[in-house]
Parts: structure tokens; C-alpha cells; sequence
């Protein structure tokens, strides 16, 4: 037994001094560099690899100086910026618009002794020159709690967008004054004295600006302006997925359309749908189909063009479509488009009108925090109120958080706009290429969460953009 723990220890002792094998820096092919707005830089790269750890594990260091500054470009201190693991862009905010900038961006092994990739070469991002050069400066405004929600409308006057922002049991509202954003303090915080599930903005009854729409776990909370104290209220519970619609009545005598404002929500496995009377502060209840499914999320759109609605609904028990068989909201389900959701994904589910089209899509977008996956998937709507199969999009390793439909620079179509939460901008994919390329980033003061996009001001209608980071909201006002 001596002799067999002798020579362990031989052998352990031997294993001891042999010197440990270091790794080579990660290899990082460069980055490139361009001014998105006056005072912001955009910086993007392809993920390095290293041969310890995986690129979406590898973070990225950030140098610059202003050229002709105070201060020169110094690499051997510490770097300005650090993003998060597998971040593939940066966005250097708060820049002088009227000042040239060098910048570095190296790959970076974690560690107490950080190892970089070994690439030296430097970009020199000339003043001005801002390409699309669709936004102002952006602001940025300190917040005392952390929001959960974004969402936006004509709340405050008909002709005025604002921005609301969900903080526990109140809603702080926010807008452009024609100089910058500042919080509308004549009605904020605007409190429910409940905690909020969804709060959105609806012109329910066609008239004047917006309504507010607030679900809590108890009610559904509806105000019919900035200035009500008391809303109207529908008693619920287990409720969720608060939605729009308007159906079209005709008049079969006069031939007269008109329109009927609805308001939808999930209560348990059933699809209520209500309009709202605002002379009796009531809820009239029109339809309550089941959606088979307490987890589903639905909406409700005339998807064939048959003058009835229909429903989509996305759920545990997968993506079905159901058509409108009358205007009493009858249904019948046409079509179970898949039921093979995976149960580890966290899931967003959109229904958009195309841009030249009269046809709807459904969009599913889906991330997976444990194996950094993130998908799309697409189906495209038929002329008979059905869709095709499934395509999907797969964005591999990125880092992403709920997305946004929306045509945020004003050319008539609709974008994909996604939060990176590796870094501190949203990513921007054009329709164009069916949501596949990447074509710009704006950035925001900390890890970017959430992104709004819609008009803010009381001037034009054109998008505005929000991004949340952290407590801190930064704002963009379209030129």
C-alpha cells in the first residue's frame, strides 16, 4: 500500500510542474464603423473564435478618442466600453457631431488578466456625413424605477403622439415639447392602483384622441382621457391577451357602412369580445368563442376579406386559425398550422397586414436564453384566410428580447426592430429581404430591453423611436 501512494504522489507531483497550457488570443477579423446619426457611431463586426471558449461567449473591448481631443486614443488603459458575451455590435452615443473619431474594437477573453485579439487597426469616423440620417440626437432620461412596458398613441390630444411607460401600478407618460422629450407631468404618473398586465391606447369611440386601455388580474380598466379619474370597468380574472378590432356592419336597406370599435381579451380558454358603450360606462359582450387553449394569445382580423372577422390564436396547443362565419362572431376552425411549439422557447406572436397586400402574416418569434437560439417564424396569409407553411429565419447565437413590427424610417413598409441584450442597441432588419439582413443599429444608454416605435411629438406622424436600457429611456425624434 506505501509504495502504490508513493507513486501517486510521483505522478501527481509531476502533473503539478508541468507548465499549464495557455490558449492563443481570440481571432477577430476587424470591425466596421459608420455615423447613423450626428451623435452616434455605429459599430458592427462578425463574431471572433477562440479556441477555449464559443463566440457567443466572448465579449468585446472598446477604445476611441475624439481626434484632435484633449485626450489620444490610448490602448494600453482600460477600454471605454465592454459588451456583453456574444454582442456582434455597439452603438458610441453622446458623440460632438461636428468632431472625427478613432475607435478599436477587440474580441476579449473573460478573465482577471484579459486576453484581446490582436488586431491594431484603428477606424477614423469623419464629422457629419450621417447615413440614413433619419433621427435627431437622441435624448436620454433617468427614471426612478425599472419599466415593464412600452406602448404609445394619441392619449394626451388627438393630434399629439405620446409614450407610455408602465412602472408597477402607475404609467408615466412622456412626449416631444418641439425642443426635446420630457415627461407630461400634468398627468403623470398616471395611477391604476393595481399592478398593470398590459396598458395600450385605442380611439374606441372614433372620436378625438385615444382611450386607455389598462388589464390588471381583476379588471379591465378603460379611460376615456388624460383627465378621467374614474374608468370604466369590466370585472375579469385569469385574463390576458388585450387586443383591437373594428368590424364592418352594412346596412342592407341604405347600403351604409359603418364601423364597430371592439376590444378582445383571453379569459381562461375563451375569446371575449366586447364593444365599448360610453354613454352607460359599460362593456356590451358580442361574441365568446373558445380558443380550446388557456395559454393562447389571439387577434382578431377579417383575414379572406369576407366583411366577417376571423381569429388567429398561438398557445401551448400551437398556431390555429379560426374564420368568421357571420356578424353574430360565430366560428369554425379552418386550419391547426402547428402544433409542434417547442416547450423550452419563450415565444412573441404577431399578426401584420403585408405592405402590398390586403393579406395578413403571422410572425413567431422565439428565443431560447439556455441554447442562444433565436428564431422567426413566417407565415404568409392566403386570399382564402388561411396561411402557408411554416418558413423559418434563424438568427442563430444572437441575443435578442421582443421585437417590434414597424416601418421606422417612413418608406410605406414595415421592419423588424429588435432589442440586443448582449449590447446597448436594437438591430434593424428590412423587409425587403424577408427580415434577413441586417441594416442598421441605434444605440441606447445601457443594455438595451425593450424598443417602441411610433410617433412622439405634436407635429408630424412620422415614427419616433424609444429604446429601454436599464432605468433609463433613450428617445429619438425623426427628422
Amino acid at each position: 500500500m506505501r509504495s502504490r501512494i508513493s507513486c501517486l504522489l510521483i505522478v501527481m507531483t509531476m502533473l503539478a510542474c508541468d507548465p499549464l497550457e495557455v490558449g492563443d488570443p481570440p481571432q477577430f477579423n476587424g470591425f466596421s464603423a459608420k455615423r447613423i446619426t450626428g451623435s452616434q457611431i455605429e459599430l458592427s463586426w462578425d463574431l471572433a473564435t477562440d479556441d477555449f471558449l464559443p463566440p457567443e461567449e466572448l465579449p468585446y473591448a472598446i477604445w476611441f478618442a475624439e481626434v484632435g481631443g484633449t485626450d489620444d486614443l490610448n490602448l494600453d488603459g482600460l477600454p471605454a466600453h465592454i459588451t456583453g458575451d456574444g454582442a456582434f455590435s455597439f452603438n458610441l452615443i453622446d458623440l460632438k457631431e461636428d468632431a472625427a473619431y478613432e475607435i478599436l474594437v477587440r474580441a476579449k477573453e473573460p478573465g482577471a488578466t484579459p486576453v484581446y485579439s490582436e488586431n491594431q487597426v484603428t477606424q477614423t469616423v469623419p464629422a457629419g456625413n450621417a447615413l440614413p440620417d433619419i433621427f435627431e440626437n437622441e435624448t436620454v432620461i433617468d427614471m426612478d424605477n425599472q419599466p415593464t412596458q412600452l406602448f404609445g398613441g394619441n392619449f394626451i390630444t388627438e393630434f399629439s403622439g405620446s409614450l407610455g411607460v408602465v412602472l408597477g401600478d402607475e404609467i408615466d407618460f412622456y412626449q416631444h415639447n418641439g425642443q426635446t422629450f420630457e415627461r407630461q407631468d400634468d398627468i403623470s404618473p398616471f395611477r391604476i392602483n393595481a399592478t398593470i398586465v398590459d396598458a395600450q391606447l385605442n380611439n374606441a369611440d372614433l372620436i378625438g384622441e385615444d382611450e386607455l386601455f389598462v388589464l390588471t388580474a381583476e379588471a379591465l380598466l378603460v379611460y376615456p382621457d388624460s383627465n378621467t379619474g374614474t374608468p370604466i370597468r369590466l370585472d375579469v380574472s385569469n385574463a390576458g391577451s388585450l387586443g383591437f378590432a373594428k368590424s364592418v356592419e352594412r346596412d342592407d336597406t341604405t347600403g351604409e357602412v359603418t364601423e364597430q370599435p371592439l376590444v378582445s381579451i383571453r379569459d381562461g380558454s375563451i375569446a371575449r369580445i366586447y364593444t365599448v358603450n360610453f354613454d352607460d360606462d359599460t362593456f356590451d359582450l358580442k361574441g365568446s368563442p373558445s380558443l380550446g387553449d388557456n395559454s393562447a394569445s389571439f387577434r382578431l382580423a377579417d383575414l379572406d376579406a369576407d366583411g366577417f372577422l376571423d381569429i388567429v390564436s398561438f398557445g401551448n396547443q400551437g398556431l390555429k386559425v379560426f374564420l368568421g362565419r357571420n356578424d353574430e362572431f360565430d366560428f369554425d376552425i379552418e386550419q391547426e398550422l402547428d402544433d409542434n411549439i417547442p416547450t423550452n422557447f419563450d415565444e412573441s406572436f404577431f399578426l401584420t397586414e403585408g405592405d402590398d397586400t390586403n393579406l395578413f402574416n403571422v410572425y413567431i418569434f422565439l428565443r431560447n436564453s439556455g441554447d442562444d437560439e433565436t428564431r422567426l417564424w413566417v407565415y404568409r396569409g392566403l386570399s382564402d384566410g388561411t396561411f402557408s407553411g411554416k418558413t423559418e429565419i434563424d438568427y442563430g447565437t444572437s441575443f435578442y428580447s421582443d421585437p417590434v413590427f414597424a416601418d421606422y424610417d417612413g418608406n410605406g413598409t414595415t421592419d423588424l426592430i429588435i432589442p440586443q441584450t448582449s449590447s446597448n442597441n436594437v438591430a434593424v432588419y428590412d423587409r425587403a429581404s424577408g427580415f434577413q439582413t441586417l441594416t442598421n443599429y441605434y444605440g441606447g444608454s445601457g443594455t438595451a430591453e425593450l424598443v417602441y416605435v411610433g410617433a412622439l411629438n405634436n407635429v408630424a406622424t412620422d415614427p419616433d423611436m424609444a429604446i429601454l436600457s436599464n432605468q433609463k429611456i433613450t428617445f429619438f425624434l425623426n427628422k
